[in-house]
């Protein structure tokens, strides 16, 4: 087994060698998870790898550390490989059957490569040390029959398969044509909507139509894909898409579908989101069911009424807590969400949440910070004995109230 890169990576993959089994089981489920997410060409805090993999934060002088999304990636790739080869128990230790994965080809009828598309639809199966000694991938007969009676429907259709005649595969091609040269749906839309209407497995139409075009003297059913994105482009997409240019010219420009735009503009948002290094000062109050009514009430007002004191230089020790209050509980809120999004759950809706909550916590923090500019200047006018002595001290006063702020 390869070793990975980044040396701050593997002394920290390294430190987890010795943990008990249970908890390898968790590190591997949260390292899939994260894997997942990361993006090459995006940067990640190693605090957040390190509490996102093994729950804790590092130490003090690793904490600052950034690490690359491409050795992030290969990091975790040979973490996860290594980790699930440790932990495949011996099926000898198990009390109920274990089936490989052309065993359960053979139990209901279907080929292997349906067992490899039902487990992206949710079958569990892991490695298992089986009796010669070979670590394969194994399935618990509970799980197996978890998956057969919450998918019956599935597993019916797949197990009662009939092979293909010409007069299916005609009209199977000529309505992906019809809907193809609609242009309101994007292939696997169409092979979808094919797949729902004859009663046959989403593979099944694709590979039907990709043997078809491949052999098509003419157009074929759809036009060529335009490949794989750049990540240049990427990045392109989305900073073009955040000054405001319609989604319908970057699928012209770009040639993507709606549906492919809206991707990577999330996934993009989501990386960045998970990059930033986000800390706050925790209380039980935000615990509590009524937080949000009780800290966020009158959080519209906050700019009117702060700005009007912060003009007098008035603060009072009250309204100050408050606002500290405010400031640790939209980082919070912001910090739970972004857990869903590093285990996998990214919605719009939620990415749209966190940029809420952060930016209202930006907006509370510069009305701390305006509030006390003027007790800056005041000790900055106590100490300087020049004008531009003046100015260098409150330029570092300045910096100081703001590192100030964020602890």
């Amino acid at each position: 087994m390869r070793q990975v890169k980044n040396d701050l990576l593997r002394q920290f993959f390294e430190g987890l060698r010795f943990a008990p089994l249970a908890q390898k089981e968790k590190e591997l489920s949260r390292a899939q998870s994260l894997l997942e997410i990361v993006e090459p060409d995006t940067e990640y805090p190693f605090e957040f790898v390190c509490f996102r993999i093994a729950g804790f934060r590092p130490r003090s002088e690793d904490s600052g550390h950034i690490i690359r999304g491409r050795d992030l990636i290969d990091a975790l790739t040979v973490f996860i490989a290594t980790v699930n080869r440790q932990t495949a128990p011996d099926i000898s230790t198990r009390t109920e059957k274990v089936y490989t994965v052309r065993q359960l080809a053979r139990r209901f009828n279907v080929s292997i490569k349906t067992i490899h598309r039902w487990r992206a639809k949710g079958l569990k199966g892991r490695l298992f040390v089986f009796d010669d000694g070979k670590r394969r991938l194994g399935f618990v007969a509970s799980a197996v029959e978890r998956f057969a009676r919450e998918n019956e429907r599935l597993v019916e259709r797949a197990s009662g398969f009939r092979p293909l005649g010409d007069d299916e595969r005609d009209r199977i091609i000529k309505r992906a044509v019809v809907l193809a040269q609609a242009g309101d749906k994007s292939r696997y839309a169409i092979i979808k909507l094919i797949a729902e209407e004859t009663g046959r497995a989403v593979e099944t139409i694709r590979s039907l139509l990709a043997a078809h075009d491949k052999t098509a003297k003419g157009q074929g059913t759809f036009r060529k894909s335009p490949g794989r994105l750049r990540s240049k482009d990427i990045k392109q997409i989305c900073r073009l898409y955040s000054q405001g240019v319609s989604v319908a010219e970057l699928m012209k420009k770009f040639d993507r579908s709606r549906s492919s735009i809206f991707r990577i503009v999330k996934k993009r948002r989501a990386a960045e989101l998970l990059g930033r290094r986000i800390t706050y000062v925790d209380s039980l109050e935000f615990q509590s069911d009524d937080a949000p009514q009780f800290i966020l009430s009158d959080a519209g007002a906050v700019r009117s009424a702060d700005t009007s004191n912060t003009e007098k230089g008035l603060l009072t020790r009250e309204k100050e807590t408050e606002l500290f209050r405010r400031y640790n509980y939209l980082k919070f809120c912001a910090c739970r969400l972004l857990d869903k999004v590093a285990g996998g759950h990214c919605h719009s809706r939620d990415l749209r949440r966190i940029e809420d909550y952060l930016a209202r916590a930006d907006q509370t923090k510069k009305v701390i910070i305006e509030a006390n500019l003027r007790l800056v200047a005041s000790i900055a006018g106590k100490h300087a004995t020049t004008r531009q002595g003046f100015a260098d001290l409150i330029g570092e006063g300045n910096i100081s109230l703001m590192r100030a702020v964020e602890k």
